[in-house]
């Protein structure tokens, strides 16, 4: 089976952005861009697609629609350069409010992907702990799945003055993070040059459905 995915070849672009990050050279080479990133990444939409549907029928699944933009907005980043160093897949609904979303994001020499909140606001995080207090048993259990897996971690920032509550270890320690997400994290760039690793990322993406369904909420 074969999808023509990603291979050795997108990562070596990566790095020749990384090496030629003007926007002459850019010009010169991005038809390399749309073989060796755009393309193979559209594939990878279309492969996740039947899993993400099940997931949540409002995720918006046109490729263009899930690719990140390679032009990089200087304004709001701390690479200058002309384009983005890193590229992703980000499947999320429509709706304009602070929602969980799903992700792949593919550097040079590492990549990851999972689900959560990319800069979740307050309100968000306010509802999220409110979930905890109304249903600490099933966030509970939510939690013990991910940590079974065993390569699945919960990453996010805390706050500097908790919020006062009555839970005790890691639960105490999720309910007072600024933003939540679960991620895989990889440094070996061949595993997603491999067909066989897309049933990993579609089995743990059906593993944070129901982490999913409570963010949501």
């Amino acid at each position: 089976m074969s999808h023509n995915l990603l291979t050795q070849a997108s990562f070596d672009f990566l790095k020749e952005i990384r090496e030629n990050n003007n926007k002459q050279w850019f010009v010169e080479n991005k038809s390399d861009y749309t073989k060796f990133i755009y393309d193979p990444l559209q594939n990878v939409v279309m492969l996740l697609q039947d899993i993400l549907i099940k997931i949540d029928v409002d995720f918006v699944l046109i490729p263009n629609k899930c690719i990140s933009r390679i032009y990089n907005d200087m304004r709001f980043s701390r690479n200058k350069g002309y384009l983005k160093d890193c590229v992703w897949l980000t499947f999320k609904t429509a709706d304009k409010s602070i929602q969980p979303a799903y992700f792949l994001e593919i550097k040079e020499n590492s990549f990851r992907y999972g689900m959560g909140y990319y800069h979740a606001d307050p309100a968000a995080m306010q509802k999220f702990r409110n979930n905890i207090d109304n249903n600490l048993e099933k966030f509970t259990q939510i939690m013990r799945d991910i940590k079974h897996v065993g390569d699945i971690n919960i990453f996010g920032d805390h706050y500097k003055k908790p919020f006062e509550n009555n839970y005790d270890g890691i639960i105490g320690e999720y309910y007072n993070l600024k933003g939540i997400y679960a991620a895989y994290n990889s440094s070996d760039i061949s595993l997603l040059q491999k067909d066989q690793f897309y049933h990993k990322i579609i089995n743990d993406y059906w593993l944070l459905k129901d982490s999913y369904s409570f963010l949501k909420v």
